[in-house]
């Protein structure tokens, strides 16, 4: 076990799907902070509409400063995305999310304090070094550190495997929840044909079965390609029919789907270095 950490801290992986990872992730990011300021949540919280503060001592804005805190907050989440000093550009996205969260029990949501883990992992794991600004201007490297990526694919299990284990009551699988919560009105809506108690409680199961499912199969080479598709296949499902409530849960739903994609991209580690150099050449540096 000694024997294996130690491989772990000392070795290192390819950069290009870090770079890859980080692109998907800043573009969630983006798509959070314009969601986050069309909803107006943070300033409803600063003008004490909303309030209900998590820590009395944390300092907090003052009312009217909402407009460039986000507009801070989208910044270092473009500058991080496009791969502009992404370690400070990162950190300060990271911390200004954290805030944000930690400000007020009115601004939490699943995917922001998941967006907030991704950053802090992201940014130990050196995400300019491929497919970056940095990268072009000959500051990229063809490997990074494995331990952060190793935690960051961790949190596929840990995601997964808790959204699963979470499921497991009676509430869910008697197809309740799934009832109440898919979508009626829109393009992808659900076929009055559907509309039976039975077809509820098999996507029940079938949700557990497959959140189970890519809680370890991206550890497992032969069933990775798999995972890929069914977690692909899965997120969009989520998106298209899942009864989005306001534009803000929409664009929420979309913003963790690209969370969960953007560790993809490490999972399949150096399948993804081979088929984009062949493909789609970036400015990766070559090894020496």
């Amino acid at each position: 076990m000694t024997d294996r950490l130690l491989r772990l801290v000392s070795s290192d992986t390819p950069s290009l799907p870090v770079g890859l990872g980080r692109i998907v992730l800043g573009v969630g990011g983006c798509m959070e902070v314009l969601a986050a300021a069309s909803a107006s949540r943070l300033d409803k919280v600063l003008s004490a509409e909303l309030e209900a503060p998590r820590w009395e001592w944390l300092p907090r804005l003052p009312e009217g400063a909402g407009g460039a805190f986000l507009a801070a907050w989208f910044l270092a989440m473009l500058l991080f995305t496009v791969g502009w000093r992404t370690r400070v550009t990162g950190g300060i996205a990271f911390a200004i999310t954290a805030y944000y969260l930690a400000m007020d029990e009115q601004l939490y949501a699943n995917h922001n304090y998941l967006l907030s883990i991704l950053l802090l992992l992201f940014v130990l794991a050196d995400p300019g070094a491929a497919a970056s600004v940095d990268a072009v201007r000959g500051r990229g490297r063809p490997t990074v550190p494995r331990w952060p990526v190793f935690l960051l694919q961790a949190q596929l299990a840990i995601v997964y495997g808790f959204a699963a284990l979470s499921k497991l009551n009676g509430d869910w699988f008697a197809g309740d929840v799934l009832e109440v919560n898919l979508l009626r009105i829109g393009p992808v809506d659900l076929p009055s044909l559907l509309e039976r108690r039975g077809f509820y409680v098999a996507c029940a199961v079938g949700t557990v079965l497959v959140e189970g499912f890519l809680a370890f199969a991206f550890f497992i080479p032969r069933l990775q390609r798999i995972a890929v598709v069914v977690g692909l296949a899965f997120h969009a499902g989520i998106v298209l029919t899942v009864d989005r409530w306001s534009p803000y849960a929409a664009i929420g739903f979309t913003v963790f789907a690209l969370e969960m994609v953007a560790l993809y991209a490490l999972c399949v580690g150096e399948d993804v270095v081979a088929v984009v150099r062949q493909r789609w050449p970036l400015p990766v540096p070559a090894p020496s």
